[in-house]
């Protein structure tokens, strides 16, 4: 190798400061337009007609999928109690992998935060939005569940 490729540790230090200054530079950058945005946005804080709509009909689809884990679960329940799905399928895992792509522990998980679910939904403050939440409350008995803190 050359001496004109190999980099020296002070080059490769100094290349690192540099590279570190220009960095800095464009986060800064980044920064000031960040903060026009914001002012542009600030003087159009009010919406037209067609944005609040957008806005209702867009908060109704997060408020109706934050309770989807649970209408999932349920259903879930339902399928592998009743064994509905022994037409097609012979067990419920296959049913699962088959027709859902889930695998087998993911939707008992799911079955489990329903139960949570509704064991907490008629005496919690707050109620779990998604599955995750509920997942180390399903470790309680289903008589302390609505006590318990969702995190």
């Amino acid at each position: 190798m050359s001496s004109s490729n190999t980099v020296r540790g002070s080059d490769a230090h100094n290349f690192s400061v540099v590279r570190s200054a220009e960095l800095t530079a464009r986060v800064a950058q980044d920064c000031q337009l960040n903060k026009a945005d914001a002012k542009d946005l600030s003087a159009q804080s009010t919406l037209t007609d067609a944005e609040a709509l957008e806005l209702s009909s867009l908060e109704a689809t997060v408020e109706r999928s934050l309770k989807a884990f649970w209408e999932i679960g349920q259903a879930l329940r339902h399928i592998r109690d009743r064994r509905l799905y022994r037409q097609d399928f012979s067990t419920f895992e296959d049913y699962c992998t088959n027709r859902w792509e889930m695998s087998r522990r993911w939707a008992y998980q799911l079955i489990e935060a329903a139960t949570v679910y509704e064991n907490v939904r008629h005496g919690a403050q707050i109620l779990p939005a998604n599955e995750r939440q509920v997942r180390p409350l399903t470790a309680l008995p289903s008589q302390e569940q609505p006590r318990a803190p969702v995190q």
